[in-house]
């Protein structure tokens, strides 16, 4: 007999059994079920509930085998064919799976976990109940008895003079009745219930009304920009200095696509979705604004998807994931700080927002404008090429100068002086800062009291029981900290290896900046700003107010780099410019330059002067000097010769093998496997896209949360032939038994290398 069969694209599938599998449509559900919807289906062992996506459907002959779809979610929240083809793009290009890429495009809280053979916690729309009268006021004023009772009756009716629906909870608040007495008048068909919908926003502060006026640099930008959005698709670079005023043109472009009846979406790093940027794009945009980032509730962000699904919202403004907000026909994208590698996911699918930006602008014949101060090496390359059309903003909005920078040799230091924490420099600048009553910021790359605890006299260093990591020192709750897996144990008087009591503290984090400045400005407000002072929902908002207000000193971690204009910020510092360049991976420079040319832009951005001092023990290094000259050009021509010489991105594209485990004997000798394996491709299958295989070699930190890991490695060109091959590699793994618990995973140009 013929039935109604799906084709279900699994949760529970990892990548070497990824496909779809046959599921019978129940009669009940034919009506309801179709192609992008989600359901809940019996797989594995057991026939365990798990999520899946329907692919396909027909009519089939089926088998006495094939098993039926268990329940069909929520309707309204399915994809269609066109998001299949972004799956099947991203399946692609980040080795994951159909449901990996597939759920990145539908909110948070619409999957539940399945309990007891059921599918719990699932977000549900919030509908309040409201009351109205369901006939005349004079027919129900007849029909509500005498006595006591008849008065609370009567009081609920009255409340109907004013107003035609009320809210239950409002209506009880109003008469003082309790709900039994409206149930009852509800029961009587005197009163009728209706339910109305009402979204979960996230409360938008809008900035102070100010007129929109670009400046001459600004204008010509913008209408170099706007000359692209000719329904043609097209990447251009905006390159402008920082507090070159790049979001005004954003906010001018946005105007000009809804102007001409399309969509927009910006994109902004996490750390730069400031209070103070929402409330600038509120101010222009009101209720056609959608907010998405991860501070946001599960509700909230449940909501606003809607908001965009439904058309309510045309404008989309958020982090790395609202790349996949369902904005229908974008007329511009826009992903502000494009440099940042927050835009790249770190868990599956490890997709760029940015190649998925660059996906929607081809598929909409859009335009994709990349903005930053300090540009990716590979897009000013593309830029510089011809691939990406550059548009330069070379002034500070209103001609402010940049900030004076100078760089405080911390070699000259005396050991042990001030502990090499302060410059004499900084110091004489935070002073006459507090005497001007201006304000200053402080940029430490570490939370924390200290990079590291070590004894003396034996050398000894707590490591992490489940990293390998050196413990950081928090001072806040006198505990040895991982910030990797959150393992800590208590601070030690004396070593636990020799006795000794001369216990020495190496390296700054955020709380010892804190102890110290406030030792030596002791009537300094300091306020600091860290992964541990922002873990609530609106502490990010708090802070940064009660800086704006009454705040000296702003300390922090890189959070404080980006996203911030405080008019009284006249002075930045940096304590210790050398962490991010000497990380190790072929980015530490392009990191340190973007870091620390973005918080010295927090200075001076009105009408004081600003001043940066950067502390390093590497004065002379080229990158060094070239964030303190803000000279990105420079940066750049020293940084394409080095990776052109070490054949690094641009210049090719690096595919990177991890391999993980919890045995670090079998993690080893799988990784030996999947090199001899992939070596073999390139000499036999491959020979015509060979390349020099890298590995296996144990990464820095090579054991994370009791998990060993091993890289490999090699240079080509992404295209299919190469992706076919790392393809075949993740599938051969998969079914070699001799690999037993060790996972394999590959992508294309990594964070760290």
């Amino acid at each position: 007999m013929q039935k109604l069969v799906a084709q279900v694209a699994l949760s529970s599938a990892i990548y070497s059994i990824d496909k779809p599998y046959s599921y019978i449509v129940p009669d009940e559900m034919r009506d309801d079920i179709d192609i992008g919807s989600r359901v809940v289906v019996p797989f594995g062992r057991g026939n365990k509930p798990a999520y899946g996506f329907v692919v396909d459907l027909a009519e089939k002959e089926t088998g006495k085998s094939v098993l039926k779809i268990i329940s069909h979610l929520y309707s309204d929240f399915k994809l269609d064919r066109e998001d299949f083809a972004l799956v099947n793009f991203m399946r692609a290009r980040y080795f994951c799976t159909f449901f990996d890429c597939a759920a990145c495009m539908l909110p948070p809280g619409i999957w539940g976990k399945s309990v007891d053979g059921q599918i719990k916690g699932i977000v549900n729309d919030k509908l309040i109940k409201n009351i109205s009268l369901n006939m005349s006021y004079d027919e129900a004023a007849g029909l509500i008895g005498k006595g006591k009772i008849a008065e609370k009756r009567q009081a609920v009716l009255d409340c109907f003079i004013d107003f035609e629906s009320l809210p239950e909870k409002e209506l009880m608040y109003l008469t003082g009745v309790s709900q039994s007495v409206i149930k009852t008048l509800c029961e009587k068909d005197i009163l009728k219930v209706s339910y109305e919908e009402v979204y979960r926003r996230p409360l938008l502060k809008k900035a102070e009304d100010t007129n929109l006026v670009l400046s001459e640099s600004q204008q010509e930008a913008f209408e170099r920009l706007k000359n692209k959005m000719n329904g043609k698709a097209s990447v251009s670079l905006l390159f402008g200095v920082t507090g070159s005023g790049k979001t005004e043109v954003y906010i001018k472009l946005i105007e000009e696509a809804l102007k001409n009846g399309k969509t927009a979406m910006m994109l902004v790093p996490e750390i730069a979705l400031t209070p103070q940027m929402v409330g600038r794009l509120c101010k222009y945009f009101g209720e056609k604004l959608a907010l998405m980032h991860s501070m946001l509730s599960t509700s909230q962000r449940y909501d606003e998807y809607k908001r965009v699904m439904r058309g309510e919202a045309s404008v989309v403004i958020g982090t790395r994931s609202a790349v996949f907000a369902p904005l229908k026909n974008p007329g511009v994208i826009i992903i502000d700080e494009e440099h940042e590698y927050s835009y790249k996911s770190e868990s599956a699918p490890k997709y760029s927002a940015i190649d998925v930006a660059k996906y929607l602008a081809n598929k909409n014949n859009a335009l994709l404008v990349l903005g930053s101060a300090t540009p990716s090496v590979e897009s000013f390359y593309y830029a510089k090429t011809g691939r990406y059309d550059l548009v330069e903003l070379k002034n500070r909005y209103g001609d402010t100068p940049l900030p004076d920078v100078h760089i405080a040799d911390m070699r000259q230091k005396i050991v042990g002086a001030d502990e090499q924490e302060l410059s004499t420099q900084l110091a004489c600048e935070i002073d006459a800062n507090m005497k001007n009553k201006e304000q200053t910021i402080l940029f430490v790359n570490r939370r924390g009291n200290s990079g590291k605890i070590a004894c003396v006299d034996c050398g000894y260093i707590p490591q992490c029981e489940h990293c390998s990591v050196a413990l950081t020192y928090h001072s806040k709750n006198n505990r040895l900290m991982c910030h990797y897996c959150a393992y800590s144990e208590p601070m030690f008087k004396t070593c636990p290896s020799c006795g000794s009591k001369n216990i020495k503290e190496i390296g700054m984090g955020t709380q010892r900046a804190e102890e110290v400045i406030k030792e030596r400005f002791p009537d300094a407000r300091i306020i600091r700003m860290d992964a541990d002072t922002t873990t609530q929902r609106v502490a990010h908002e708090k802070i940064l107010e009660d800086f704006d207000k009454n705040g000296d000193v702003l300390v922090g971690t890189q959070m404080v780099t980006k996203g911030l204009d405080f008019d009284n910020v006249t002075l930045v510092g940096v304590l210790d410019s050398d962490i991010s360049l000497y990380s190790g991976d072929f980015c530490a420079s392009a990191r340190t330059f973007s870091l620390l040319s973005q918080v010295v832009g927090r200075a001076g951005r009105r009408n004081k002067r600003g001043r940066a001092v950067i502390q390093t023990y590497s004065p002379e290094h080229p990158v060094i000097k070239a964030a303190a000259k803000q000279d990105y050009e420079a940066f750049y021509e020293y940084e394409i010769g080095v990776r052109n010489m070490l054949e690094l991105p641009p210049f090719c594209d690096i595919f990177l093998f991890t391999i993980t485990g919890d045995d670090e004997v079998k993690t080893l000798k799988a990784a030996l496997r999947v090199s001899a394996t992939l070596d073999k491709a390139f000499k036999e299958a491959y020979k015509d896209i060979y390349s020099s295989v890298l590995g296996p070699v144990a990464p820095a930190i090579y054991k994370i949360n009791d998990k060993y890991r091993y890289n490999i490695s090699f240079r080509g060109t992404d295209n299919k032939r190469t992706r076919d091959l790392i393809g075949s590699i993740l599938m051969g793994f998969a079914q070699d038994k001799a690999n037993g618990k060790v996972m394999l995973t590959a992508e294309i140009n990594p964070l760290n290398y």
